[in-house]
């Protein structure tokens, strides 16, 4: 089971994010380095996945060792074309919230199936909502609300 540290857990979720077809960029942090980035770069790539800072606790797994919950959200984002006719305008924004869509699911499910190796333990109650509308500069997609846990953190074993 991987580490129980912010690092590792950053780490993994990038590494899970950028093998996901389609994926252009991870963000972690911030929601606000959505907007810097994208304002800041023309070839700034979509869709991407934005994890929110965790909220943190710990719990003992029952086996004597101190694991790291990490309560997660998790979006898929894409950024929508406003030129072109109502109907175009409508297309564009279906497109992209499927999209989204579909990209957060088979994130899950890496998840899962990195649940099932026994890299991490991932709680599969999730809710998935979308984000809100007209955020930043014509973004939208969708967010995954989860419990991310990883190993026995050495620190707090100690």
């Amino acid at each position: 089971m991987i580490a129980g540290n912010l690092t590792a857990y950053k780490s993994f979720l990038e590494e899970k994010a950028l093998a996901l077809e389609g994926v252009n960029k991870f963000i972690y942090g911030s929601a606000a380095k959505i907007a810097n980035m994208s304002r800041s770069n023309t070839k700034f790539g979509y869709p991407l996945i934005h994890v929110c800072r965790p909220v943190v606790a710990s719990r003992d797994n029952g086996m004597g060792n101190i694991t790291t919950v990490f309560y997660s959200e998790i979006a898929c984002i894409g950024k929508l074309n406003k030129n072109g006719s109502a109907e175009d305008v409508e297309n564009d924004e279906m497109y992209v919230e499927d999209l989204t869509l579909s990209v957060l699911l088979e994130f899950e499910r890496q998840l899962r199936l990195a649940h099932r190796k026994g890299d991490v333990e991932f709680d599969s109650d999730v809710e998935i909502e979308p984000t809100l509308e007209k955020w930043i500069d014509a973004h939208t997609g969708w967010k995954m609300s989860c419990k991310i846990v990883l190993g026995a953190n050495s620190r707090l074993c100690r």
